[in-house]
């Protein structure tokens, strides 16, 4: 039986891989994103309309976005020597 591949950081793949592991890694993040607000609107007696729910889930989307956009790039801060965000590939969830 063949052992699972590892992929090299700079190793190239191919599309068909990369494709695969970019879906399994999208709904990874959404079922952590999603579920936070439904578990807080819901079972834990909060008394939230749908439209309130709707409004928290699309929230924690639209910040995780942002966040991971800021976690992508990597900002110097000033003189400092400092910088916001690493400059890897990284999701930041709620």
């Amino acid at each position: 039986q063949r052992p699972p591949p590892f992929y090299k950081v700079n190793q190239k793949i191919s599309w068909v891989v990369a494709t695969v592991m970019g879906f399994q890694h999208a709904l990874a993040m959404i079922g952590g994103i999603v579920s936070v607000p439904l578990l807080l609107a819901g079972p834990f007696d909060a008394r939230m309309s749908n439209a309130e729910q709707e409004y928290l889930i699309s929230a924690g989307l639209i910040v995780s976005g942002i966040l991971s956009m800021i976690q992508i790039t990597q900002f110097k801060l000033g003189n400092s020597g400092y910088f916001l965000g690493t400059g890897l590939i990284s999701v930041l969830g709620t």
